[in-house]
């Protein structure tokens, strides 16, 4: 989804719009530094990268509240907008991220996350799903 070249990392064009998108009055200095951060010096972010700067525990402290990767995340996820995440719309990201991924595997990982089986993902169900807590 944010990575339209499909070159499995994001150039700083494509993380800008991706951020733009979870945040769209996020000021471009800001951006910027949290480019930098996300991308280990290495110019783009890799899918590595990308999950270790989503999963960053202080991040607030560490970044200065620059931005909630999560928040990003979730809002290029939740498609709709509304509170939840359908299984269309997790279909359609997993999808873009794993296209080969059967949709058996897939009903296996949202019966996984929906901890309620209320049949959607919340976005605290999502939050966990990325960023488990540590044992």
């Amino acid at each position: 989804m944010a990575d339209k070249d499909c070159d499995n990392q994001l150039s700083k064009a494509e993380f800008m719009l991706m951020v733009r998108r979870g945040d769209p009055y996020m000021k471009q200095k800001e951006i910027e530094k949290s480019f930098i951060l996300a991308t280990l010096g290495n110019g783009a972010v890799s899918f590595d990268a990308f999950a270790a700067w989503v999963s960053l525990r202080d991040y607030q402290e560490e970044a200065h509240a620059l931005i909630d990767p999560l928040k990003v995340v979730w809002h290029l996820w939740n498609l709709d907008g509304d509170d939840s995440l359908s299984i269309p719309e997790f279909e359609h990201c997993i999808k873009q991220a794993f296209p080969k991924m059967k949709r058996i595997e897939l009903l296996r990982i949202i019966r996984a996350i929906d901890e309620d089986f209320s049949g959607v993902v919340t976005q605290e169900e999502f939050g966990l799903f990325i960023c488990p807590p540590e044992a």
